[in-house]
């Protein structure tokens, strides 16, 4: 674990994104707004975040957009080149654990047998 370790409650705003890298590990890609009241607005930031291996299989099987989620992960800053040769600067969360939120709606959990 990190120093930037963040915990965040959001929806998601689009279908999780699923890609296998090459040692055929699962990587799912999302985003999700979180929303905060201050005064009478309401503000609404984004985040693209990533998540892998089994709980990435996982996550991607049980949500969709829309879905409430409460997620735990990490902070990573990544620069890149852009495509007119500009370099940017993003940041992502890599996602150690996640779940679907009851705030709104009941949640059903279904347990599978822990096999290593």
């Amino acid at each position: 674990m990190s120093d930037s370790n963040i915990q965040l409650a959001g929806n998601i705003v689009r279908d999780p994104e699923i890609k296998f890298l090459d040692d055929g590990t699962c990587a799912v890609q999302f985003s999700i707004a979180v929303q905060k009241k201050v005064g009478d607005e309401i503000r609404t930031s984004f985040f693209d975040c990533d998540i892998y291996g089994k709980k990435a299989e996982n996550f991607a099987s049980s949500v969709k957009k829309g879905d409430r989620v409460i997620l735990f992960g990490e902070l990573l800053q990544r620069t890149y080149e852009a495509k007119d040769g500009t370099k940017r600067s993003a940041v992502n969360i890599n996602v150690f654990d996640v779940g679907t939120s009851t705030l709104w709606n009941p949640v059903t959990i279904q347990r599978q047998t822990h096999v290593d």
